[in-house]
């Protein structure tokens, strides 16, 4: 969203990159000009929106034309040397950083002028090579006709020029005015000439860019600090080099590829090549970090392959937003565009608006501007009985929020409207992230599910950018360069056990808002909302929240009338009872330390124990149905091939418990991918060499052992007076039974924790569920494919930058990409990538059942009453921890993150259990933490997974400490 002036607005236009115009390129252009503008009822010369409408065309009376790069194969530009002229070879560097995106060739021709010593006609152009000879008109001064010139360069246009400039040292002139020199002139034939001719080179360089930008259709420009304007050379020396806001967003236009934030970089680098301070200042003082639209539009693009559209819309009082938004098609016969647009006057969305292929998204301005509201949204809809199998929940989700017909007039109210709002979002279950414009109050309203499991980013104006953004994705990078720099000075939780920390992060919302972060998370502690009349986008951050309303979520089962309130979907609230003596189960276990080295799960013993079992055992097993049925409803709905679902898949106890859930509600045949990522990192390397050294040795010891023992076949002694056992040779050769063991793995670099306990868990699973397909995808990550990949990681994980975020937010990001090899059932290795849109996450199941070391501490500490309030503190800041991370790291690849445990009616089943139920730490590790999980599991017949130890995923893939040893989790990442 941004706020023009009413001179730029003429011109301008809407839906413009900040790169393009900001408040601080404002302030650079002259104040005086800005004035008459204002007083004028005249357009800018050429506007943008004329520009668009220009179309390509034949030249018109300025000799431009405009024209796309990349229509056709003449996608070049040139400058062509007349022989024996010299040019200063920064001219194609800068020309280079001017366009950006085109290629810039340099060649010298062989044209070469000859003078006549007599006669009108006294100078030509002369082709040795071709033996052609050109004559041109002259003036009394000598000076060449350059239009006498375009009729012959035309005939040496290149074949893949866009453009060219031929390059004289000849005087020229325009025939409109014989009695003068020029620079340099343009015509419609997408050709200009430029003269060396007693100018200097910041002249000269000016003057190339300004024709050249003639061949694209750009122009002159009233606007003094721009290129464009014609007198700048005449009275302005030191004027910019740059176009005005308006004629760069005409070249971004003709110039698909071209990067704007890459060209300023480039360009500053050239300027402060060639000294010339006065245009490094004007890109330095003009430089801002803005909303980047192209690139978070890419970004987002991303997360949704299927469908994209963007509107663009005007909302009054000189603002103007863009709503981009992409669709990963899950549920229903076929995908709904959004965002959805609706008509207060009608009962249903513009039936015109039709879903666009990807890579050709649309630009649409909305002409509905005060009585079309809007929506788009990122979520599922679980558990709800109004959505049939098969369909889709976006269009069921529409219909609940602006009704039908009869009630289209009375949501035209703001209040009425905001408070079914609220009432319509407090009945979804699932996870979701929302923006929603409500057109006849001009009211925007955003925010996130209860337990923030959909990533959603808002990004306030400033005193330097007066622009408000809201996306799921920002894309910046890590700005800090200090790597022993705490991740936050304000803290905040970091979502794994080796944090161990119990931070509160109670209190207030500063932690969203007040930090240097351009970006901010979006707190998922209620729906904000914000009137647009009532803001300026001018006054920075701290006024604009000021006009923030805020509507919290109550309590689960509150109860109100007539008020506006949001009412939490599940119940955090654990049920405070501490356990007495007689409420404890007296497991074997405690009476006998000494088999804690063979541990068994005990089993439920009480009917209070088995009651606790069964509730789990229901909730949970729902939560997974409703969360991979859809795979198979969406079969049947389109009539295609269903895509397996994946696993975020490390054998341990979570994931196992989920594949065997999902494995129930799948149909036989169904294909479940476990995703299991490995990381080569440097450092276990180097130890893994120097072991593999000592393996060696000593294999070589004990095969030269066996091979002589093998001499002595049938032999009933070894020679030491031991008796050899079996025959040597009846498994072929003792030497390679010995090594086919180190080979266990495809490479001892990837034999990470969880590829051991991955494959484990995938024998266990493939016993236990046969007629399941199930596919062990090895994802292999090298270290230099790491490295290579981090920054983008970091841009995808930011705001947070820690260096314990990159350390999850890899593992998940490569997992997730899902690009790896499996074994079949022949034992080849086979390169495969997942078609999976769809992964199971096993979080949230340590913060609900004591998985993490602080719980034991706490309880160690304090007994049953300290870990009442360390699980408490848990479950209550889960909204707070880093789903939206997880979320933005899987969609990067066109997949969904679903996470069963953390389904609305799972926590409120756990939160209602006794604490001494759910977990029970006087028991070893691996047996009392997350016990009831670990009993499900034992009922599942996965029994050894029910005994697997809580590993952190940086640590069993290995992504942690790849390079520093030294690094500490709460680090801020240095790229």
């Amino acid at each position: 969203m941004q706020q023009l002036s009413h001179w730029q607005r003429k011109g301008l236009g809407n839906n413009y990159s900040p790169h393009i115009y900001n408040k601080r390129i404002e302030h650079l252009y002259s104040s005086a000009l800005a004035a008459s503008l204002e007083d004028s009822d005249d357009e800018i010369s050429q506007s943008f929106a004329e520009f668009v409408e220009m179309g390509k065309q034949a030249p018109n009376a300025e000799g431009t034309g405009r024209f796309l790069v990349g229509d056709d194969s003449r996608n070049c530009i040139y400058i062509l040397l007349l022989k024996d002229a010299a040019i200063d070879l920064m001219l194609e560097k800068f020309l280079a950083a001017f366009f950006q995106s085109i290629p810039i060739r340099l060649i010298h021709t062989e044209l070469q002028a000859k003078i006549k010593s007599k006669g009108r006609n006294r100078t030509s152009l002369v082709d040795k090579m071709r033996g052609f000879e050109f004559p041109l008109e002259t003036n009394k001064l000598g000076a060449i006709d350059v239009f006498s010139l375009f009729d012959v360069l035309s005939e040496y246009l290149p074949i893949d020029a866009f453009t060219a400039i031929f390059v004289a040292d000849l005087p020229i002139f325009d025939p409109c005015d014989p009695t003068a020199t020029i620079g340099g002139r343009a015509c419609g034939d997408r050709i200009a000439v430029l003269s060396t001719k007693n100018v200097s080179q910041r002249e000269l360089f000016q003057t190339c860019a300004h024709e050249l930008l003639h061949t694209f259709g750009v122009d002159h420009c009233e606007a003094w600090h721009c290129i464009m304007n014609p007198c700048i050379p005449e009275v302005v020396q030191d004027a910019c080099m740059e176009p005005c806001p308006v004629d760069i967003r005409k070249i971004a236009i003709a110039i698909p590829k071209l990067d704007l934030e890459k060209r300023w970089q480039q360009l500053l680098d050239v300027y402060r090549e060639m000294k010339w301070t006065i245009d490094v200042s004007w890109v330095e003082e003009s430089k801002e970090e803005p909303v980047h639209l192209s690139q978070v539009q890419s970004l987002v693009a991303r997360r949704g392959p299927d469908v994209q559209r963007m509107v663009v819309r005007s909302a009054g009082t000189g603002l103007t937003f863009a709503l981009f938004a992409s669709v990963l098609h899950l549920r229903g016969t076929s995908p709904v565009a959004q965002p959805l647009t609706y008509s207060h006057s009608h009962s249903l969305p513009d039936s015109t608006r039709q879903p666009y292929p990807n890579q050709q998204t649309p630009i649409e301005f909305d002409q509905l501007q005060s009585s079309s509201s809007l929506l788009a949204w990122n979520g599922e809809l679980f558990r709800d009985i109004n959505i049939p199998p098969g369909t889709s929940d976006t269009a069921a989700l529409y219909s609940r929020i602006f009704g039908g017909a009869e009630e289209a007039m009375k949501y035209f109210d703001g209040k009425i409207f905001s408070r079914h709002l609220l009432h319509s979002l407090s009945t979804l279950r699932g996870p979701w992230a929302i923006f929603i414009y409500h057109a006849p109050s001009n009211t925007l309203f955003f925010g996130r599910d209860v337990l923030g499991r959909r990533s959603l980013l808002v990004r306030f104006p400033s005193q330097t950018c007066a622009s408000f953004s809201i996306s799921s994705v920002a894309g910046a990078q890590t700005t800090s360069t200090d790597n022993l720099t705490k991740a936050n000075e304000t803290k905040r939780i970091i979502d794994d056990a080796a944090s161990d920390t119990s931070d509160d992060m109670e209190g207030s919302d500063n932690w969203w808002g007040d930090a240097d972060s351009d970006w901010h998370e979006v707190p998922a502690n209620g729906i904000y909302s914000i009137c647009l009349a009532d803001i300026d986008l001018n006054a920075g951050k701290d006024n604009f929240r000021k006009h923030l309303t805020h509507y919290p979520w109550l309590a689960h089962g509150f109860s109100i009338i007539d008020n506006e309130a949001l009412i939490s979907p599940t119940n955090p609230i654990l049920n405070p009872r501490i356990p007495k003596n007689f409420d404890l189960e007296n497991h074997s276990i405690l009476a006998n330390p000494n088999i804690i080295g063979n541990n068994e799960i005990p089993l439920p013993v009480s009917d209070q124990a088995k009651s606790a079992l069964a509730r789990l055992t229901s909730a949970l097993s729902s939560s997974v149905a409703v969360r991979v049925q859809t795979i198979t409803q969406q079969c049947a709905a389109t009539l295609n091939t269903p895509d397996p679902l994946a696993i975020l898949f490390s054998g341990g106890l979570d994931c196992m418990v989920l594949a065997a859930l999902a494995a129930q509600h799948l149909p036989c045949g169904s294909q479940i991918d476990l995703l299991n990522v490995a990381f080569d990192n440097p450092r276990v390397r180097k130890a893994a060499a120097e072991a593999s050294e000592r393996e060696k040795h000593a294999q070589r010891k004990k095969t030269k052992k066996i091979n002589k023992m093998a001499k002595n076949i049938g032999s009933t002694d070894d020679g030491n007076g031991k008796k050899i056992e079996g025959n040597p040779n009846e498994n072929g050769n003792y030497a390679e039974t010995i090594r086919s063991k180190v080979l266990d793995y495809p490479s001892h670099l990837f034999a990470v924790p969880d590829r051991k306990t991955g494959l484990k868990g995938f024998k266990e699973l493939r016993q236990s569920f046969p007629h399941i397909k199930w596919r062990f995808l090895e994802i292999d990550v090298q270290f230099e494919e790491a490295q290579k990949q981090k920054s983008w990681i970091m841009g995808l994980v930011y705001p947070l930058q820690s260096v314990m975020d990159l350390s999850i937010a890899m593992a998940f990001w490569f997992a997730a990409r899902g690009v790896g090899a499996y074994v079949n059932d022949s034992g080849v290795r086979v390169a495969y990538e997942t078609k999976a849109k769809i992964l199971l996450s096993g979080l949230g199941a340590d913060e609900q059942l004591g998985g993490y070391s602080r719980h034991r501490k706490n309880f160690d500490s304090s007994g049953w009453q300290g870990l009442l309030s360390e699980l408490q503190k848990d479950v209550l800041r889960i909204s707070k921890r880093n789903l939206g991370r997880d979320d933005r790291i899987v969609s990067d690849h066109g997949r969904e993150i679903r996470f069963p445990y953390l389904d609305e009616e799972v926590i409120t089943e756990l939160s209602s259990l006794p604490v001494h139920l759910k977990t029970d730490l006087r028991l070893p590790k691996g047996v009392g933490d997350k016990l009831l999980l670990r009993q499900l599991a034992t009922q599942l017949g996965l029994v050894r997974a029910s005994v697997e130890v809580k590993r952190a995923v940086q640590f069993g893939a290995r992504t942690a400490k790849m390079t520093d040893g030294k690094e500490k989790g709460d680090m801020n990442v240095s790229i």
